[in-house]
């Protein structure tokens, strides 16, 4: 089936948009949600809706849509303002508006727009699901098409930078919060688009881990232009000081490229501010020979950018964070690719090109930990073997000794701790390197993680409220569940600022939030559909059983809880927090002996809250057990040793 609108032409057949008879290159996933749009274009598509038909069950977050939806504008040349093509349905979804003509064979269209809900021929991919991407720092806006270049003999590339303008001297005096929109290109230029999007992933990891300032996730900026949003609107809906913007054109002279660069801000009077940067020459990039000059000509962009915001914070060089050797660029770029993703049996493959990178870049701070998420998933959502754990904890220490400011370093290294039992050494961690990254809501989610684990409830919504502060998008940009909230029975707050999406982790502890409110139905109906979303990951089977319980089939529930912990038990998974829903979901499914077994088993794993054991409405009818009694004061001491050895005011 092909499909006609204005200059374009979308074939179902063979997977490709021309524009007046030119092909166009377009990623797979966006061409997927385009058909799917034209072919339902009569009604708006909800969101739940294009995650589930167009990811085919994928474990996707609903960053992955609007990032999908940013770029079929971008390749459609859909002004984000008007949008004449794609609409933003607000509340609701999105809808394909422009007039579209069904060519059944190739040479002659149809009348009229029928509207018709034929079914088109859509590629099939296979099933993957995504995990902890976001806590790598920067966005999924990855530049595949770097990837594909063949050799050819070297070009030669010159680097050819503005006469030095002054710097730009914002109204504000300084900047606290900054984000960065990824940096587009004029729909005519093509595939060099991607060079743009290079440029402010540079830019982006180069002000990265500098003390004091809260950087925006690249597509969380991304996300706010797809809705159509000005800069000017961004910096209310981002709730940022400074946005950064960049737009790639064809030079007015000779056969280049250029990249102008601006930065807005609102003045005193809140009016909005566009300051121009730079202008910058770029080079055409058409062979992998060429990628080793274009990276030469991307640093030099990033430092003159980064040269001209000086003035307004401290920024250092952030060793470690990014290589300048193309190949390990090229390699860690795949694996991010496919780290949005990934899936349980694949993850081999990810890591194979992050120890590729490495090979060659052994330096490379960023690799390492990106290598740390792909072993630590599949340790922790996969149910692997322990050894994964520990791998992912050295990959993790490797990365924090290259770029000890690096936030993602340090959170996975304090939350591997914390699974591991070893909750005293992931505090410590966090006071040695404290000062330097206090200012990253990251390191305050880390803080909260741990505190979590020995039972300072009080003391971890504190970091979670302050993480709020500093990035009041900071649970929803990196699919963080505020469990302290939870925990202490805050639920109210919880609902109210954990993230909403659709990974299955979201669905259980938002399903287990309603069922602590008693709103039954509610909870069914969020938990339900995750373990479909994704039969491997193991909060989906933790949903699978709490839907059986909540539909009063507890031998189901049983059985599906007692394979979790057999499976565990094989691999030598120890994390106290998972074995802590076990006990829940034992006590819901109404096997207080069970229970029993797994709460000790929670608490000598290194789940020490014996305030989340003793406040557990689930254990109400173990209260007076004695086994209860002993296991909640060996949690109590251990809880009081902690806060004694780190001066925190006991939570019992």
């Amino acid at each position: 089936m092909q499909w006609a609108f204005g200059d374009f032409v979308l074939d179902s057949e063979t997977y490709g948009l021309r524009r007046d008879q030119s092909p166009l290159s377009v990623e797979p996933r966006v061409f997927d949600l385009l058909a799917y749009l034209i072919q339902h274009r009569d009604r708006v598509v909800s969101k739940d809706e294009l995650l589930v038909e167009v990811w085919q069950g994928q474990h996707v977050s609903e960053s992955a849509l609007t990032r999908c939806i940013y770029e079929a504008r971008r390749v459609l040349g859909d002004d984000a303002e008007r949008q004449q093509l794609v609409k933003t349905v607000y509340g609701r979804g999105y809808q394909f508006v422009a007039p579209v003509r069904e060519l059944v064979d190739r040479s002659e269209p149809e009348a009229a727009d029928s509207g018709s809900e034929a079914e088109p021929s859509r590629r099939r991919t296979s099933r993957r699901g995504g995990y902890l991407l976001a806590w790598l720092g920067g966005g999924v806006l990855l530049l595949v098409g770097l990837l594909a270049w063949s050799g050819r003999e070297p070009v030669s590339v010159t680097t050819s930078l503005p006469s030095r303008s002054p710097p730009v001297e914002l109204e504000s005096g300084t900047v606290e919060r900054l984000m960065i929109v990824p940096f587009t290109a004029d729909a005519s230029i093509g595939d060099p688009g991607l060079i743009a999007l290079s440029v402010s992933d540079q830019l982006w990891y180069r002000l990265a881990a500098q003390p004091g300032l809260v950087l925006r996730a690249l597509e969380v900026g991304a996300a706010l232009e797809a809705v159509g949003l000005l800069p000017s609107a961004m910096l209310t809906e981002a709730q940022v000081d400074a946005v950064v913007t960049g737009r790639l054109e064809s030079a007015a002279l000779g056969g280049g490229l250029e990249l102008t660069v601006q930065l807005h801000e609102l003045d005193a009077a809140d009016n909005p501010r566009t300051l121009t940067v730079g202008t910058y020459e770029v080079p055409r990039v058409d062979s992998k020979a060429e990628l080793q000059g274009f990276l030469r000509v991307r640093d030099a962009i990033a430092e003159d950018v980064v040269e001209h915001l000086r003035p307004t914070f401290a920024v250092r060089d952030p060793a470690g964070i990014s290589p300048h050797d193309p190949e390990a660029l090229r390699l860690y770029l795949q694996a991010r690719e496919r780290f949005a993703t990934i899936t349980c049996g694949d993850a081999e493959v990810l890591i194979d090109l992050l120890d590729r990178s490495l090979e060659i870049d052994p330096g490379f701070a960023s690799a390492w930990v990106a290598k740390g998420f792909a072993l630590y998933s599949q340790s922790w959502s996969c149910g692997r073997e322990a050894a994964f754990a520990e791998q992912a904890l050295a990959a993790a220490r490797k990365g924090r000794e290259l770029a000890p400011e690096f936030p993602g370093a340090v959170l996975l290294e304090v939350t591997l701790l914390s699974e591991a039992g070893r909750s005293e050494e992931a505090y410590e961690l966090l006071l040695e390197g404290w000062r330097p990254i206090e200012s990253s809501p990251l390191t305050h989610m880390a803080r909260a993680y741990v505190l979590t684990y020995a039972g300072f409830l009080d003391e971890a919504a504190g970091s979670i409220e302050r993480a709020l502060r500093l990035d009041p998008l900071v649970l929803s940009e990196f699919s963080i569940a505020p469990t302290s909230m939870l925990y202490r029975g805050d639920v109210d707050r919880f609902l109210k600022v954990a993230p909403a999406g659709d990974t299955p982790q979201d669905r259980y502890y938002r399903g287990v939030a309603l069922l602590r409110q008693q709103r039954f139905a509610e909870a069914l109906q969020r938990v339900e559909p995750a373990f479909r979303l994704n039969p491997s990951d193991l909060f989906a089977r933790f949903a699978s059983a709490l839907t059986a319980v909540l539909e009063d089939d507890d031998v189901a529930a049983l059985e599906i809880v007692r394979g979790i912990v057999r499976q565990r038990r094989e691999l030598g998974s120890r994390d106290g927090e998972l074995t802590f829903k076990e006990a829940q979901l034992f006590a819901w499914a109404g096997s207080d002996p069970e229970a029993l077994d797994r709460l000790e088993a929670a608490v000598d794993g290194g789940f020490f809250c014996a305030r989340c054991i003793a406040e557990e409405p689930a254990f109400a009818n173990l209260s007076q057990d004695a086994r209860f009694q002993a296991l909640l004061e060996t949690a109590s001491g251990r809880h009081r040793q902690f806060g004694e050895r780190f001066g925190l005011t006991i939570d019992l």
